[in-house]
């Protein structure tokens, strides 16, 4: 999983308020957006770290400190299944609690997954449209896919096809050749641009 690394050392300072002139922190409260989000006390980046929790938590900052730290200085990580770790450097300091709201970004990696699952549904409803001949809203759908998804050799491929049925076989020509041309080893494309190259030539011929 990709890691999200922010390296915070929260220092006395009046920008952000966190900390007084004297003593040490009462309480970290640490929320998460989506909750239940592990949450780990590292010595290093490459230290697998103790689990303290889950978000959300309130605990003394003396606790983490003591009991897992064993230091003033830390690593604070965040992470959440299917979502990018955030990590902040603390430095122990002042007296006033620290409140930290963490909002966690969506994995690449998922979120590939979930764009690929959504592709894969519409291009079997634009499927579903072609075989009852419903072309005019398959190529809306086909129109809001190439969009959404422009490097993808099969949404050309099918706007084609699409043409093809509808026989508008100059657009179908030019999406054909847009699919093979996204990926070469689209075999289908290059047979049916062949096919349609050949078709406008001889017409050209017996025309002239």
């Amino acid at each position: 999983m990709a890691t999200k690394y922010i390296l915070l050392i929260l220092i006395l300072t009046s920008v952000f308020g966190l900390f007084s002139h004297s003593g040490f922190a009462e309480d970290l409260t640490i929320t998460s957006n989506p909750e239940q989000a592990d949450i780990f006390i590292k010595s290093t980046s490459n230290d697998p770290g103790v689990k303290i929790g889950r978000t959300p938590l309130k605990i003394p900052m003396n606790e983490v400190v003591n009991n897992f730290a064993k230091s003033n200085v830390f690593i604070l990580e965040i992470s959440k299944e299917g979502f990018d770790s955030y990590r902040l450097l603390l430095t122990r300091t002042g007296s006033n609690d620290i409140e930290l709201s963490v909002n966690l970004e969506v994995s690449k990696n998922l979120k590939l997954v979930k764009d690929v699952d959504y592709l894969v549904t519409q291009l079997f409803e634009v499927q579903r449209q072609i075989r009852i001949k419903d072309y005019v809203d398959a190529l809306k759908r086909l129109d809001q896919l190439e969009k959404d998804f422009p490097h993808y050799s099969v949404v050309y491929e099918l706007k084609a096809s699409t043409y093809y049925l509808s026989k508008d076989f100059s657009k179908a020509l030019s999406y054909y050749r847009k699919a093979f041309s996204m990926n070469a080893d689209n075999r289908d494309a290059f047979i049916m641009k062949n096919y349609l190259e050949e078709k406008f030539k001889l017409q050209q011929a017996t025309g002239g």
